[in-house]
């Protein structure tokens, strides 16, 4: 069904599905539509080729840039992101002409 949704290729066409077209074509008896929706942000989370756009879900042929980097950034140690934060900082305040000196500048933000 997702597969299928993401093919047209027409001019004007609407490629995915919306999330309520997706419970509407999983609905079941003795199921909540709540299932679905945690089960469709899961999937968001873990699948590399599943695009939103206009609030529409479609698959690509291409990975989900936007997913990729949430993840990688997930996995980064706390302090290395602290200390990327600190040289980026320290390079923008950095003064031109006079002022602290870098050394001094890194234990300010500190």
């Amino acid at each position: 069904m997702g597969v299928a949704s993401s093919l047209s290729r027409a001019v004007g066409g609407r490629i995915g599905l919306t999330e309520g077209e997706i419970i509407e074509f999983l609905a079941a008896p003795n199921r909540k539509s709540d299932e679905f929706v945690i089960a469709l942000e899961k999937l968001r989370k873990h699948a590399w080729y599943l695009h939103r756009e206009d609030q529409r879900y479609f698959i690509k042929d291409t990975e989900n840039l936007s997913r990729k980097i949430e993840r990688n950034a997930r996995d980064i140690p706390q302090p290395k992101i602290d200390q990327a934060l600190i040289n980026r900082l320290t390079g923008i305040l950095q003064p031109i002409n006079g002022g602290l000196s870098r050394t001094e500048s890194v234990t300010f933000l500190r």
